[in-house]
């Protein structure tokens, strides 16, 4: 992603936020060249600087251990689900955009199964993941009216067995002429634990840049569509929230002199925006 993008998409993501916001906002701006902060908008009649940051879920299985060991070496994990949705996301375009199946597979719904670990293959392993994924499928071209399940045989397929795909779902829907793939990548996840939520910001209240004027400076979590909906699973409650005593700790004192007006989880998904500041702790505003 170029830093042009990166300010795109740091743009809409507080234009989305205020937007389902009950307030008075103006448009919103990009920061300036030299990165005081990431965009600004006025917000109320109050001047506000926004930074955003990413949330990074932590999946042991994939990124080899869990949120506690990378917050303890004050870095983030160079393999989390976000690489392997970019890597899904690939898989799945080039498998749409390939020839047709074969028989009433025409116009399946295909899910794929990975295990825990979901080690969806690298753009460059990709062609041989569809050639077996395709080959697997074939067979099954003549009938699969009801949903049926496919497993891999004992022998072959070493691209798939590599990637962790344990079956295979079909299910046919008629009429529609193009077959599409879905995976089990976003479902069960664990949500946002303290440790998370630590990883996203801590850095922003270690080298965070003072704010130049303003009368506010916010703090907003950013995801992308798929991030919104595993954030919601985990974040049930503002109670919950309100129990991570370490969180509360260095949004309430900062560090290095660094602190923000407002903490933001934007969940666009869920209708909800869950907002902390100093005043009031964790508020809850659904839209």
């Amino acid at each position: 992603m170029t830093r042009l993008d990166q300010k795109r998409r740091e743009v809409l993501a507080v234009s989305q936020l205020l937007g389902d916001l009950p307030c008075e906002a103006g448009p919103v701006e990009p920061g300036p060249s030299t990165e005081e902060y990431d965009a600004r908008a006025t917000v109320d009649g109050r001047d506000v600087r926004f930074e955003c940051t990413d949330f990074y879920m932590v999946i042991p299985e994939v990124s080899g251990h869990d949120a506690g060991h990378y917050l303890a070496l004050g870095t983030k994990p160079k393999v989390t689900l976000r690489n392997r949705v970019a890597y899904w996301k690939r898989l799945k375009a080039k498998f749409e955009a390939g020839e047709s199946l074969p028989g009433v597979l025409v116009d399946a719904d295909i899910v794929i199964y990975f295990d825990s670990k979901r080690r969806v293959p690298r753009p460059l392993d990709q062609p041989t993941f569809l050639v077996e994924l395709r080959s697997l499928l074939t067979p099954s071209g003549g009938d699969c009216k009801a949903s049926k399940i496919i497993r891999l045989p004992e022998d072959g397929y070493s691209s798939l067995r590599q990637a962790g795909v344990r079956k295979l779902e079909i299910a046919q829907v008629t009429g529609r002429g193009h077959a599409t793939l879905d995976w089990n990548g976003l479902g069960g996840s664990v949500g946002a634990s303290e440790d998370e939520l630590l990883l996203a910001i801590g850095s922003k209240y270690r080298t965070g840049r003072p704010r130049l004027g303003g009368d506010e400076a916010w703090l907003l979590i950013t995801a992308d569509d798929e991030y919104d909906q595993m954030m919601g699973l985990g974040v049930t409650n503002v109670e919950k929230l309100q129990g991570y005593s370490r969180l509360a700790a260095l949004m309430t004192e900062g560090d290095g002199g660094i602190t923000y007006d407002r903490v933001v989880i934007h969940q666009r998904d869920y209708g909800r925006v869950l907002q902390w500041a100093h005043e009031s702790g964790w508020v809850e505003t659904r839209v």
